[in-house]
């Protein structure tokens, strides 16, 4: 006798009927060239089951709801009998589910299925993924050469380009670009690195000129730019320059500096540096002429550390000093912010505010350098921090690089006070007025003998008497005599900025969520010391930056022809830690960032909120302060982050200890 079918754990005892059939798929196919077709077999289509009947009894309600979730779900489910066992079926999909109740007859169920054999679908077949063919990006050079005021030149042919410097890995590399077409000379590949490169010429006469510039790696068009000029002597110029009314090499004008040294020991062995510092036009002409020296002073000072540290250090810390003679240039917290910044002590805005961040960040450092910790800049403080920022990159530029003011005897320095401004039409505060310039030259001596001696050449006297000065011993002239900005017939040296202006800028700010920093204040500085929103140059106060915002995607962009090519600098008018996307998380200082840019570009920031202070609180109320903890009691800390009106709740503690 038969088995009762089994539908999941439903017994089908009074089954009525039970049908089952299943059907042959065939495919019909035309024969090529002949009347008629073929049919050809694809296998069956899974068995179909319809069943009638009436189920009885306490368990039957529940099987059948099990039943129908299953059906809802399309969820195989077993079924067992004789005809699914001879058509090897296990497993159906319920299709048609009929349930009725028979009135009168309590737990008595008419029931109609209509089931098909389960068969898995087949996995869809797996495509080989085939890479995309690597992407190969060469790096390369383009050097355009033109001829100052002969825009007609054609011998293009006869001008040879030359470049030699340093790799990336460090190597020395040179050699010459051949491939050109007219007054484009290119070169692919090219090792990325920093190179000088030269042009000369002797159709119809000698031409010459020479620059200096980055190839990026990965930048198929690295572009040079090489002007020939007639008989002149070419200066490549490096520039750093200065907030108002101050000599202090800023943190991110470090850079410049390290530029410097690099070339001094690196670049043509017969080029000679001499460092000439500027200020702008406010104040008197006498005040200008102090100030450009202490700026010319400063920046010899902190290229030359590492061959004499001591020197150096006591160079600096008579220029912090306040007083009446002209070498003093009054340095105070904003000052001394920076170079705490500088080495992770300060993480607040450069605003001059000797505050408790400040304070806090002062006695740090004095505990650390083992001095007496008052909180405040004293004199046993000055010197040490002064050494440790110096010391950060410990340059070292050799006496031989430089000119002779006598035989033997290092020309270290020269003041132009007011008289040589970087724009005559920005002669009042403007800062890329208020600037040093580090200008290499391959002569032999200055083109000029009459450069009167310097204001602060003999502060702080020498106990030996007046210092030697042989350029000029009757003392008058023009101090800047040996330099000019235009292409004349002078035997001068042509001042060429390594850092040319020209290119579009953009800021953008986001928050470490990705969310952008929207209304922004900030100040950004350009590589030749623009203010890019502007300064005020005539009113009171004079020399102070107004400031830039950013707009609803974190963005500012700028077009400016300004000084595009070089270090940028960006102050955060805000309580935040700021980094720039490429640097990691955790190297963050303070609001300020330093990108450097060869050209177009994205200064790209990552903000972060900073936090001013902890707090013990109460465990269970965050509002509650607690003055003093004791060993097991639980309680909270506090962040307090300025801007922010909800309690950042950082850590939950139950012990602590305490190590001094």
């Amino acid at each position: 006798m038969a088995n009762r079918p089994m539908l999941d754990d439903l017994e089908l005892e009074l089954v009525q009927k039970i049908d089952s059939g299943h059907d042959q798929v065939l495919h019909q196919t035309s024969v090529p060239g002949l009347d008629g077709d073929f049919l050809a077999s694809e296998g069956r289509r899974a068995t179909r089951f319809t069943l009638t009947g009436v189920v009885v009894g306490e368990e039957a309600a529940d099987d059948l709801k099990a039943l129908r979730e299953k059906f809802a779900v399309a969820d195989p489910v077993p079924f067992l009998s004789d005809i699914a066992t001879a058509t090897r079926v296990e497993n159906v999909l319920i299709e048609e589910m009929g349930v009725r109740e028979i009135a009168g007859r309590p737990r008595r169920f008419e029931y109609s299925f209509a089931l098909r054999e389960y068969q898995p679908p087949e996995a869809p077949p797996i495509e080989p993924i085939v890479p995309p063919p690597p992407v190969t990006l060469e790096t390369g050079v383009e050097v355009l050469v033109r001829v100052i005021d002969d825009p007609s030149f054609s011998a293009w042919d006869s001008v040879a380009v030359t470049f030699r410097g340093t790799t990336d890995d460090g190597d020395d590399l040179s050699g010459a670009l051949t491939e050109h077409e007219e007054n484009l000379w290119t070169q692919i590949p090219m090792t990325p690195g920093r190179y000088t490169f030269e042009a000369i010429t002797h159709v119809p006469e000698e031409l010459t000129g020479s620059t200096t510039a980055p190839v990026i790696e990965f930048v198929r068009d690295n572009h040079v730019e090489i002007l020939l000029r007639r008989g002149a002597q070419v200066g490549s110029s490096y520039m750093i320059h200065y907030s108002f009314d101050r000599a202090f090499v800023e943190p991110c004008i470090r850079g410049v500096l390290r530029d410097v040294a690099g070339r001094a020991s690196s670049g043509p062995p017969d080029e000679k540096l001499v460092i000439v510092g500027h200020t702008d036009k406010s104040g008197s002409e006498d005040y200008n002429q102090g100030l450009s020296e202490r700026r010319a002073r400063g920046a010899f000072a902190y290229l030359t550390y590492g061959r004499n540290p001591a020197e150096s250090v006591a160079e600096w810390n008579r220029l912090r000093r306040t007083g009446a003679d002209l070498l003093a240039d009054d340095w105070g917290a904003t000052q001394y912010q920076h170079m705490l910044q500088a080495l992770n002590y300060y993480h607040g805005r450069i605003d001059g505010d000797h505050g408790p961040m400040t304070t806090d960040a002062v006695r740090r450092f004095q505990a650390d350098n083992g001095l007496a910790v008052t909180g405040f800049l004293n004199e046993e403080t000055w010197p040490v921090l002064i050494d440790r920022y110096m010391a950060q990159d410990r340059l070292s530029v050799n006496t031989a690089k430089f000119f002779e003011k006598c035989p033997g005897e290092e020309l270290s320095w020269i003041g132009c006070g007011e008289f040589d401004p970087a724009d005559p039409a920005h002669a009042q505060a403007w800062r890329p007025n208020r600037r040093t310039e580090l200008i290499f030259a391959t002569a032999a001596e200055l083109p000029c003998d009459q450069i009167p001696r310097p204001v602060t050449l003999d502060i702080p006297p020498d106990p030996a008497g007046p210092r030697g000065w042989c350029l000029n011993a009757a003392g008058n002239g023009p101090r800047c005599c040996f330099l000019k900005r235009t292409d004349d017939e002078s035997p001068r040296i042509l001042v060429d900025p390594v850092h040319k202006p020209g290119a579009a800028v953009t800021v953008h700010m986001e928050f470490g969520d990705g969310s952008p920093a929207v209304g922004i204040e900030y100040v950004l500085i350009a590589p030749d010391g623009t203010f890019m929103d502007g300064e005020n140059e005539t009113n009171s106060p004079r020399g102070v930056p107004r400031p830039g915002f950013t707009g609803a995607n974190g963005n500012h962009a700028y077009n400016k022809q300004s000084g595009a090519f070089g270090i940028w600098t960006v102050e955060i008018q805000a309580s935040v830690l700021a980094r720039l996307r490429e640097d990691p998380p955790g190297s963050e200082k303070g609001p300020v960032v330093c990108k450097r840019l060869e050209g177009d570009g994205t200064i790209d920031i990552i903000l972060s909120p900073r936090i001013e202070s902890l707090q013990f609180v109460d465990a269970n109320n965050v509002d509650t302060e607690i003055e003093r903890v004791v060993f097991g009691q639980p309680f909270r800390l506090r962040a307090d982050i300025p801007g922010e009106t909800r309690d950042e709740i950082t850590v939950e503690l139950s012990s602590y200890l305490i190590r001094r």
